[in-house]
């Protein structure tokens, strides 16, 4: 899921400086108001925050009733599905909104790009570190544990930096573009 985000970002990025930077029309169709970006950025941003931890709390929520642990197991794990899904489906909307509201200002706006990255490594942190522990732990609670923590703390610092990359390329590339 990470790389489909990745992937898509980095086209979006490159997509947006390069037709910037060089079609006038492209940046005669980004003149759109600025309010209205940022209300939109906003409610995307709330909407992504509220959806993403519903869904984590859901997650943590299915280990809670053990009455066949392995079905437990597998409840969790479709939850957390969901969770990553959620994760990199608001993403990938604030990245772009982040791209737009700084070609409709005409400079790069670097908070929304911190809070973009923000959004996304919390989400990681609790996906990654607690949850898989989580699950690790209560898997070896019932004694239904397969394999080992799947889990390595690189894992973790992969996805933070993936994202801190795409959010700062992304930055760049629109910093590039608006640049003449």
């Amino acid at each position: 899921m990470l790389f489909i985000v990745f992937l898509s970002s980095i086209v979006i990025g490159i997509w947006m400086g390069y037709f910037t930077k060089n079609a006038y029309t492209t940046l005669n169709f980004f003149k759109w108001n600025e309010r209205r970006v940022m209300r939109v950025w906003l409610t995307v941003f709330v909407l992504g925050m509220v959806t993403t931890y519903a869904f984590s709390q859901g997650t943590i929520f299915q280990l809670r009733q053990p009455e066949i642990a392995q079905d437990s197991a597998d409840k969790f794990r479709d939850w957390r599905s969901m969770f990553e899904f959620s994760l990199a489906f608001f993403f990938l909307p604030l990245l772009v909104l982040s791209n737009l509201y700084s070609l409709t200002t005409r400079r790069v706006n670097f908070v929304l790009y911190l809070f973009t990255f923000l959004y996304a490594a919390i989400f990681s942190y609790k996906n990654l570190q607690n949850m898989s522990e989580l699950l690790f732990n209560w898997e070896k609670h019932f004694g239904i544990l397969k394999d080992s923590l799947e889990l390595s703390n690189t894992s973790f610092w992969v996805h933070i930096f993936a994202y801190a990359f795409i959010c700062i390329f992304n930055s760049v590339l629109i910093w590039w573009g608006l640049k003449k």
